[in-house]
């Protein structure tokens, strides 16, 4: 088979030898991002029948896809009733952790706040050379759902208090140090869930999670704060504009 045969081919364009997609995991990639974005469904929306029209798949891959949405807890299925949307996943801003369209649904819960003894690595990014430092938790709550944990270090002799609402990071900032944030550097790696963490996040122990690790400048450079938050890797998009270089 030559190179034009080959790309007149269904598989070559990704379908199977009657046109229709098999891939369970690009028809999982759609439903969960429509589900991620916002958009809603209508009773016929969830259908078997609705999605092999809509996206051109088979019914295997489909069907495969729904249950998979419905072990992540994003989609509920029942024999009578058909399927709907059941859960939501965090959009969140890669350098920020609450965007307008979300405010209202996250809730933030401190759990623990107190001083904790630091490390070589906390001195170094906060640039102090105090034993100690301040360290408070939040646990994100998304539908009343825990889709994150966050562990903050900051200078222990600043008194940081909880603010009224969800504020994205640079209002929480300014209200955190009376000062506006400038750079942060973000890094974002995926690991495997401790028991702590997983009895938190109500995932089984073992699962994979991101966890994102932060530090917060002010305008004058000074970091202020280091954070790491971990979340459920089933319940969390991570969001970033950009415009293209210019020439």
């Amino acid at each position: 088979m030559d190179d034009e045969e080959l790309s007149a081919h269904p598989r070559a364009s990704g379908g199977s030898a009657r046109g229709r997609h098999t891939s369970t995991r690009r028809v999982h990639d759609i439903l969960r991002a429509s589900i991620s974005s916002g958009l809603t469904f209508s009773h016929d929306g969830l259908t078997e029948e609705f999605l092999m029209r809509e996206l051109d798949a088979s019914r295997n891959s489909v069907r495969e896809a729904l249950r998979m949405l419905s072990d992540e807890g994003l989609v509920d299925r029942r024999r009578k009733s058909g399927t709907s949307v059941s859960g939501s996943i965090l959009r969140m801003p890669l350098n920020d952790m609450v965007s307008p369209k979300i405010e209202g649904d996250l809730k933030i819960r401190w759990i623990e706040r107190r001083v904790v003894p630091t490390t070589r690595f906390i001195r170094d990014a906060l640039q102090t050379e105090d034993s100690h430092v301040g360290m408070i938790e939040h646990l994100f709550l998304l539908g009343g759902q825990p889709v994150g944990v966050r562990s903050l270090y900051f200078d222990k002799n600043h008194d940081i208090v909880e603010t009224p609402t969800a504020m994205n990071r640079r209002d929480a900032f300014k209200f955190a140090f009376s000062t506006a944030m400038g750079r942060v550097t973000t890094v974002i790696e995926a690991k495997i869930c401790d028991d702590k963490t997983s009895r938190v996040l109500r995932v089984p122990l073992n699962s994979a999670i991101l966890v994102r690790q932060q530090t917060l400048y002010d305008i004058d450079d000074n970091p202020r704060e280091v954070d790491f938050t971990h979340f459920r890797a089933d319940r969390l998009s991570i969001v970033e504009e950009s415009l293209a270089p210019l020439d």
